[in-house]
């Protein structure tokens, strides 16, 4: 018999490799414990009665804002308040200074003075006419008589009544004189008073109570007719603005209620609609409607709002607000699955009273897990209360 030496050494030598790959093979990684269950609470998603609401956004406005301009044409001499000054209503907010009026005024009263001094001449001018009248007509009476007894001749006659009609006519230019006097005396008052009233204009007041929320006059700038130098809104008279989509303009009306949430009140505040724009802005396809806002001093113009309108009721998928999980943009719900937490994505919408509408992820009937408890991971055995 041949032996071959070759594989007898082989041999041994494997089999001395396999013993020792036997000896030095890892173990196997140990099965994982069985995870214990967390006692969690479920709800049912199930179809229930929710509130239609819908949401708009608004700004606060003054009811009564005014700007506050020039109606002369003057150099401003004091501008002493500033932006968020509260100011009393007749109080003194910009002083103009214009010397024309000064002396038109002064004018003006001269002017005055002199018709008024030209008023005892005009009236001495009438008595003394007066008094030439009386005797022309005493004297043409006596030369009446005389002419009807044919003791003056017709020329003497024609004379005396002559002179009468002069008598009258100087009665009637003094008259004139006087009414001509008084009419200058009339136009000198009103252009006296028409210069004190412009002469008012030069210290410009305040037309109500209120705050000033806009400035631009200051000392040494000239002042136009009609150009703004301060805007005041009313101090506690606010409402609030809000722009309703077209699609919803036939539910608003007057009274209606609405809450509005703000970002520095901490709870809602319920409004009623006061007034309705009649027509639809033409490029923002919104309706504008007004809601009166309760006095209060933490309101301020440009404050924004968003409010919520409820406009009826009806059946729609809800689930609790104590089972949706947020994340970023995201929501989740855990759902019960066969004994584990499976986490799955939905897109909700407000309901109210606490609940969340379902649009998407979870059909009716469906049990979720509500509350979700902290740390609760997908997959999770889970067993119920």
């Amino acid at each position: 018999m041949t032996i071959n030496f070759t594989s007898a050494r082989v041999l041994p030598a494997v089999a001395a490799a396999l013993l020792f790959n036997a000896c030095s093979k890892p173990e196997a990684p140990a099965l994982p414990a069985t995870e214990k269950p967390i006692l969690v609470a479920t709800a049912v998603a199930a179809m229930a009665e929710a509130p239609e609401v819908y949401q708009a956004t608004g700004t606060v406005r003054a009811r009564i804002r005014s700007v506050i301009a020039a109606q002369v044409m003057g150099t401003i001499r004091q501008a002493p308040n500033a932006v968020g000054d509260r100011v009393a209503a007749g109080q003194t907010l910009v002083t103009l200074e214009a010397p024309q009026f000064a002396s038109g005024q002064a004018q003006a009263q001269a002017a005055v003075g002199e018709a008024e001094s030209a008023l005892p001449e005009a009236a001495a001018g009438i008595a003394g006419a007066r008094s030439q009248l009386a005797l022309a007509e005493a004297t043409h009476q006596r030369m009446a008589g005389l002419f009807a007894k044919a003791s003056i001749s017709r020329q003497e006659m024609d004379e005396s009544a002559a002179r009468l009609q002069q008598a009258r006519a100087a009665v009637q230019m003094a008259q004139a004189r006087q009414r001509q006097v008084e009419a200058r005396g009339q136009q000198a008052r009103q252009a006296l008073e028409s210069a004190r009233t412009l002469s008012g204009y030069l210290a410009i007041r305040a037309p109500f109570a209120g705050v000033i929320t806009e400035k631009s006059a200051e000392p040494g700038m000239v002042a136009s007719p009609g150009a703004p130098l301060l805007t005041i809104e009313q101090a506690g008279a606010y409402e609030l603005e809000l722009s309703i989509d077209e699609v919803h303009a036939t539910a608003m009306k007057p009274g209606l209620e609405l809450q509005a949430h703000f970002a520095d009140q901490p709870q809602p505040v319920t409004l009623r609609i006061s007034a309705i724009v009649p027509a639809i802005d033409s490029t923002t396809r919104t309706l504008l409607v007004r809601a009166l806002l309760p006095a209060g001093p933490n309101w301020r113009s440009g404050q924004f709002a968003r409010a919520e309108f409820r406009l009826g009721s009806q059946r729609r998928l809800t689930i609790p607000a104590a089972a949706l999980i947020a994340q970023g943009q995201l929501q989740f719900v855990y759902v019960m699955d066969g004994g584990r937490a499976i986490s799955r994505m939905v897109t909700t919408a407000a309901a109210g009273s606490g609940s969340w509408e379902v649009l998407s992820g979870v059909r009716e009937g469906e049990v979720l897990i509500s509350p979700v408890p902290a740390g609760l991971q997908d997959g999770r055995p889970v067993v119920t209360k």
